[in-house]
């Protein structure tokens, strides 16, 4: 079988989760939440054990879901996602041995192995989780899984908040051949995807541990990440395109790919309800770190997202923040542009009216670039601004 060639523009289709052959997805309501009639279980199936990757919170204290799904992704090769909201699977001494009892009992209503199942939990924290929920819930679950843009639009429901659907599905091409991606997302940032690209479990881990990185570790829109977050992704193989197991240019091709699908849904997830997604892109740094440094603490300062808010930027304050993540940088090397328009640069601040600068941010999605010269490593962060 040939290589693939160049990787082609993502193409919006309709499906979700179910866009790629050989998924099958559903979501119903358990009673988990205190929202009566808000689906908050949700079932993901490939019809054989796949390759799948996880990133999981970085947080210091994982939940119970977090700990069994590692014991479980050791193999690599899983065939189930698991996933209730309305209350965070903690608080409690048994939270590993109850996230493990449910994946048992899914195993007896699908005949999926316990061993092959991701599970994840998300929602408020603090209030009582029980495995009789799970019991009474997963029969209607199973029985409702179906591979339709349908179903995959309840499974969207558990996740999604202020009533939109928070899926999605894109086609591309790996060389000739179709390939494409579905997921789902929530508001604080966990993803759970799937593919149809053939690739190993060893390269879809990494392609996935490295996009994280660059787009959900770098997006500030609460402050704090929560000890359940996750992103997830499935591929089974179908497309039939050459099989990535290396980190060769084929493996190159998919992790753009996947790096862009990641970097949509931090826009999409920076722009939900009140908010509005804005960037910072930082260049010419002298490491990868002091790179995503800086770009984070841009977009998560407070007085920058007022500032922009309210049309006023402090160009110096972004200079101090490029300062503070290097060190070693001269102000007369720093340049600061917003949306195209210079704000500093050679040590000299330009001054910009308040009415201009109110009018350059209504046309596009502000987007603050800071060029250092001090390196070749770049990084992008994406904030909120609240209206």
């Amino acid at each position: 079988m040939r290589k693939n060639g160049v990787n082609r523009e993502l193409s919006k289709i309709e499906g979700g989760l179910c866009a790629p052959f050989g998924f099958k997805a559903n979501g119903v309501y358990a009673g988990f939440g205190q929202n009566i009639g808000q689906k908050d279980l949700m079932l993901i199936t490939a019809d054989r054990p796949c390759p799948t990757a996880c990133v999981f919170s970085k947080t210091w204290t994982q939940c119970g879901a977090s700990v069994t799904s590692k014991n479980h992704l050791k193999k690599g090769l899983m065939q189930a996602i698991f996933v209730n909201g309305g209350v965070v699977n903690a608080c409690r001494e048994d939270v590993a041995l109850l996230a493990e009892k449910a994946c048992r009992e899914l195993a007896l209503k699908t005949g999926i192995s316990a061993n092959e199942t991701v599970i994840a939990t998300m929602g408020a924290l603090g209030y009582p989780i029980k495995l009789e929920t799970f019991e009474n819930s997963i029969p209607d679950l199973v029985k409702g899984l179906s591979a339709t843009a349908e179903k995959s639009k309840f499974a969207a429901e558990v996740v999604s908040t202020n009533g939109d659907l928070q899926e999605f599905a894109y086609s591309f091409k790996l060389g000739d051949i179709p390939c494409k991606i579905g997921g789902v997302f929530t508001c604080s940032g966990s993803v759970f995807l799937t593919t149809d690209v053939a690739i190993s479990p060893e390269m879809l881990q990494k392609a996935l541990s490295a996009g994280v990185k660059d787009t959900l570790d770098l997006l500030c829109v609460g402050g704090t990440s929560a000890p359940h977050d996750i992103a997830c992704i499935m591929a089974n193989g179908r497309a039939g395109n050459y099989k990535i197991s290396s980190a060769d240019t084929e493996y190159g091709k998919f992790a753009v790919i996947l790096k862009e699908v990641l970097t949509e849904i931090c826009h999409r997830i920076a722009s939900s309800g009140r908010g509005k997604a804005f960037s910072c892109r930082v260049l010419g740094a002298r490491s990868i770190q002091s790179a995503r440094m800086l770009a984070k603490s841009v977009v998560g300062a407070y007085s920058v997202r007022q500032g922009l808010a309210e049309g006023c930027v402090e160009a110096e304050e972004l200079v101090y923040l490029a300062v503070k993540a290097d060190h070693e940088l001269r102000c007369e090397g720093i340049r600061v542009v917003l949306n195209g328009c210079a704000l500093f640069d050679g040590g000299r601040k330009f001054s910009l009216q308040k009415e201009a600068l109110c009018a350059l941010l209504e046309r596009a999605e502000p987007e603050i670039t800071i060029s250092l010269g001090a390196g070749n490593y770049s990084a992008t962060a994406i904030g909120q601004l609240f209206h």
